[in-house]
C-alpha cells in the first residue's frame, strides 16, 4: 500500500505520542452547525 498523505507522517506520529488533538461529539455537532452542515 503507497503512502499518499503528505500529513501521514505527521498524524502517525502524533498518534503514537498522545498528542493527535481529538475533538469530542459535541464540539463536532457545534462545528457542522456553524458551518451550516446538517445534524442529525
Amino acid at each position: 500500500m503507497l503512502d499518499t498523505d503528505p500529513a501521514g507522517d505527521r498524524l502517525t506520529e502524533a498518534a503514537l505520542n498522545g498528542t493527535l488533538p481529538t475533538t469530542g461529539v459535541t464540539e463536532a455537532i457545534a462545528r457542522r452547525r456553524r458551518a451550516g452542515l446538517p445534524v442529525e
